[in-house]
């Protein structure tokens, strides 16, 4: 779970990467971009170079390219219907299976509330939609299925950088946090327009796990790229300084406000 422009994306390309070369099969279901701005998001992951770059080498060097993106993303397959069923997401999932001869045990899905239902009332789709993902991980017993949520508005009053610390934020049905056997959030605690040039980090909190601890951690957020990786001693100790520097800042606004109004 995490706002838009968290960095959901940036996550499951992560997972994807790291199963595919260690030759998971996988399949991710983008809902909400085409494929060519998918793997427009790849290439700029690979890459890191701006869009017209980006555009310039692709058209130069396609076939080094297109080589490059295969090693690092050779076993997952797209599917890019924009409001799908469950059935149809199963039947692509099946139709890997049959094509390669292998289990895809890797499902991502991007996002939950672009899946469709035939019910119309939003609460009651979302829990029809959430019981049908339960029965597709229950039919697929080899098969990891990874949904990205949305939150509800409330839990997004303090803006998109604050934490997000209990499941009940998912946008929907309870039936849905009932259903998941882990529920993780993320969000960038300086994804923010003041404190842009501070966005280096992404924090994470498992909210629900049926098989362990709660916690909550800190990683680097390589900007365009999307790639999150472990901090050192020395960035975790920078990211802690900033972060105390934030709240200092926002408790002195506050302080500001209540002045204002005696």
């Amino acid at each position: 779970i995490g706002s838009a422009g968290s960095g959901k994306t940036s996550l499951a390309l992560n997972l994807l990467a790291n199963t595919s070369k260690n030759g998971v099969m996988s399949v991710c279901a983008s809902l909400d971009m085409s494929r060519n701005r998918f793997f427009e998001k790849i290439l700029y992951r690979q890459f890191n170079k701006s869009r017209e770059q980006t555009f310039k080498d692709f058209k130069e060097q396609q076939d080094m390219i297109r080589a490059e993106v295969q090693k690092e993303f050779g076993n997952v397959y797209i599917f890019d219907r924009s409001s799908p069923s469950v059935e149809s997401i199963r039947e692509y999932v099946m139709d890997v299976e049959q094509s390669t001869g292998e289990k895809v045990k890797l499902l991502a899905i991007d996002y939950f509330e672009r899946i469709s239902s035939e019910i119309s009332e939003d609460t009651a789709a979302s829990k029809r939609v959430a019981s049908e993902l339960q029965d597709l991980a229950n039919d697929f017993p080899h098969l990891c299925v990874v949904v990205f949520y949305q939150p509800n508005k409330f839990s997004l009053s303090g803006g998109p950088d604050s934490p997000i610390l209990s499941y009940t934020a998912i946008k929907g049905s309870s039936f849905i946090y009932q259903s998941c056997r882990q529920i993780l959030s993320l969000w960038r605690p300086f994804f923010n327009p003041k404190t842009q040039d501070k966005d280096r980090y992404m924090e994470m909190a498992i909210l629900k796990n049926d098989l362990g601890e709660l916690d909550t951690f800190v990683f680097g957020w390589g900007g365009k790229t999307g790639k999150i990786f472990e901090l050192d001693e020395i960035q975790e100790n920078q990211f802690r300084e900033l972060l105390r520097e934030k709240e200092d800042n926002r408790q002195g606004a506050t302080n500001n406000h209540n002045d204002g109004w005696r």
